[in-house]
C-alpha cells in the first residue's frame, strides 16, 4: 500500500531480478487470484480484497465502484460459487495455482525475496481493488448468472419456494420400513419446499422435476422415491385457499455427477426452475 504501484501499473516491478520465465509464471498464476479475490468480493466472502477495500477507504482512495455494485446486487442471491466455470476459469484452476504458487515461494531461500513474490501478488490484487487491469470487472459474468437465480416463484396457482436442498446416501425419515433401498451407485437429493395455493379453491399441486448441470449438461431427474410417511411427496392432495404446505421430496440421483441443482415444480406454463443448491463429487 505505501508505493502504491498497484495504482501505477508497476507491480512488476517487485520481480525485478527474476528471470523472465519466473516472471511470466507469477503472472499467470496472480492472474487467476485476481479472478479469485474479485468472485468471493461479489459473492460476500472474506477476502483479502475485502481488506484492500477498508485500508483504502481509510486511506481515501477510490475502491472499484463496480466491484461494491455486484456486491450489493449479490447480497440476497445465494453463492454460486462453488462449481462457477468461466473461459477456463473454476475451483481446480485455484487449486492448482494455489499448489504452483506455494512451490515457488518455497523454492526460494531467501525471505526478501520470498516477500517480493508476496507483495507483488498482493499488489495485483489491489490493482483490481483500484479499479485497473484486465480483472477489474471480471465477476460480470458471475453476477449475471447469480442476479438471475431464485428459490421462490409463483406458478399456476401456487407460490412455490425451493427453502433449502441437502444429499447423503440416506433420507434419514427415522423409519426403517419407510427409508428408501440403498443402492450402489446412487444417492438421494431432497428438496425442501413449500407451495402456498393463491387461489380461491382447493388445489393439487405437483412434485416436478430435478436438474442438475453436470459437465455443460442439464440432466433431469423426474421421479421421486415413494415415501409413504407424512411430510413427503404430495400423493395427490389439494391445498386449500390460503393454505401453506411443507413437503420433502426425494429423488435419486447417480453419485458420478455433481453440480448445481435446480428444481422446475410440476404444472409449470413458464418452465420456472428454482435454485436449490449444488452436490459435490461423490467420495
Amino acid at each position: 500500500m505505501k508505493d502504491q504501484f498497484f495504482s501505477s501499473a508497476e507491480c512488476g516491478k517487485y520481480l525485478d531480478g527474476f528471470a523472465a520465465q519466473e516472471q511470466d509464471t507469477l503472472s499467470e498464476l496472480a492472474d487467476v487470484y485476481e479472478k479469485s479475490q474479485a468472485l468471493g468480493f461479489v459473492a460476500g466472502r472474506d477476502t483479502l480484497l475485502g481488506d484492500f477495500q477498508t485500508r483504502f477507504i481509510a486511506s481515501n482512495l477510490r475502491f472499484n465502484s463496480s466491484l461494491v455494485e455486484f456486491k450489493e446486487k449479490l447480497k440476497d442471491k445465494p453463492n454460486l460459487l462453488s462449481n462457477y466455470e468461466y473461459n477456463g476459469f473454476s475451483r481446480q484452476t485455484i487449486d492448482d495455482t494455489s499448489k504452483k504458487w506455494k512451490a515457488i515461494l518455497n523454492s526460494k531461500k531467501s525471505k526478501p525475496i520470498q516477500a517480493n513474490i508476496k507483495k507483488f501478488t498482493w499488489c495485483r490484487i489491489a490493482a483490481v481493488g483500484a479499479g485497473m487491469g484486465v480483472n477489474a470487472q471480471f465477476p460480470s459474468d458471475y453476477v449475471q448468472r447469480a442476479s438471475a437465480i431464485t428459490n421462490t416463484a409463483d406458478i399456476g396457482y401456487f407460490r412455490v419456494k425451493a427453502e433449502s436442498g441437502e444429499y447423503g446416501k440416506s433420507v434419514g425419515t427415522g423409519n426403517k420400513y419407510s427409508e428408501p433401498k440403498t443402492w450402489a451407485g446412487s444417492r438421494f437429493f431432497i428438496v425442501h419446499a413449500s407451495f402456498k395455493n393463491l387461489d380461491t379453491e382447493s388445489r393439487q399441486p405437483f412434485e416436478g422435476s430435478l436438474f442438475i448441470n453436470y459437465n455443460g449438461k442439464d440432466y433431469e431427474f423426474d421421479s421421486t422415491e415413494p415415501i409413504m410417511l407424512e411430510g413427503y411427496n404430495m400423493w395427490f392432495r389439494k391445498i386449500n385457499p390460503l393454505i401453506t404446505m411443507k413437503t420433502k421430496l426425494v429423488y435419486r440421483i447417480p453419485d458420478e455427477i455433481y453440480g448445481d441443482v435446480y428444481w422446475r415444480p410440476g404444472r409449470n406454463p413458464t418452465d420456472t426452475k428454482l435454485w436449490v443448491g449444488n452436490v459435490e463429487a461423490a467420495k
